[in-house]
């Protein structure tokens, strides 16, 4: 979250690797750079960077018609977005930060007519396609230890959906894949549910749209990572061009 005038150090370690972070401004957002979607980090590959960036080009609120509020969790996601000037809130990986900024955009103002979230995620079933972006008809909490339901999301548009599970760990090898298809997910990422369960305690209809990455176990490296993150964006900008023009305006 944003916080005016405050001093806040975040600190992200990796190998012993510790790096403190800026300083918060009023009216921030989270930048991160690396793979947010659940999939394995590889020895020797540093977490997903955390930075505060002021963003003054990127209001917390979406101005498109019909008041829709458009939500990426990473930056990387939102390249051509950014790019083309859409409006969006951009949250940060993770549960946490997507509980709190998403919960913080719905309630400045007025609240939108819905919530659209755009993203990357790993695949966790081996009949995912990597060219196809699914609409998200489920969600699912994997790494909590006590019973958590089921969220059902908005009815899907496209023919193409998928179940995601949703936690704060990377996902390394077939085991963990396999749990995560018994659940029934077909993607995995750290986001969707805390989105899913903040519309849902708010009234506020969501929808959901991912692409796979990669496989969720697979040894993607930060140079790769970078050249997908590109792509990807560019795949969801022409799927909405398509599919949602509304949200450009």
């Amino acid at each position: 979250m944003s916080g005016c005038c405050a001093e806040l150090r975040i600190v992200a370690s990796s190998g012993g690797d510790r790096r403190s972070h800026a300083q918060v401004t009023h009216d921030t957002r989270w930048e991160t750079s690396g793979q947010g979607s659940g999939s394995e980090r590889p020895a020797g590959r540093p977490d997903p960077a955390v930075s505060w960036s002021d963003r003054p080009n990127t209001p917390r609120r979406s101005a498109v018609p019909g008041d829709t509020l458009l939500v990426f969790a990473h930056g990387d996601e939102a390249a051509a977005f950014v790019s083309a000037g859409v409006p969006h809130l951009l949250t940060g990986v993770g549960k946490v930060n997507a509980a709190l900024e998403l919960t913080r955009g719905v309630l400045d103002g007025s609240p939108p007519d819905r919530v659209v979230v755009l993203g990357t995620a790993g695949a966790v079933s081996d009949d995912a396609r990597l060219d196809t972006v699914y609409q998200i008809s489920a969600g699912v909490q994997h790494d909590f230890s006590l019973p958590s339901p089921r969220l059902e999301l908005a009815d899907p548009i496209i023919d193409e959906t998928a179940v995601i599970a949703t936690g704060d760990v990377f996902v390394q090898d077939d085991a963990q894949r396999a749990v995560l298809a018994a659940l029934g997910a077909t993607l995995v990422d750290m986001e969707t549910y805390a989105y899913a369960s903040v519309c849902a305690r708010l009234g506020i209809p969501l929808q959901v749209f991912k692409t796979p990455s990669d496989f969720a176990d697979s040894s993607t490296t930060q140079d790769e990572w970078d050249g997908i993150a590109g792509a990807k964006s560019r795949q969801l900008f022409a799927f909405v061009e398509e599919r949602l023009p509304e949200l450009l305006g």
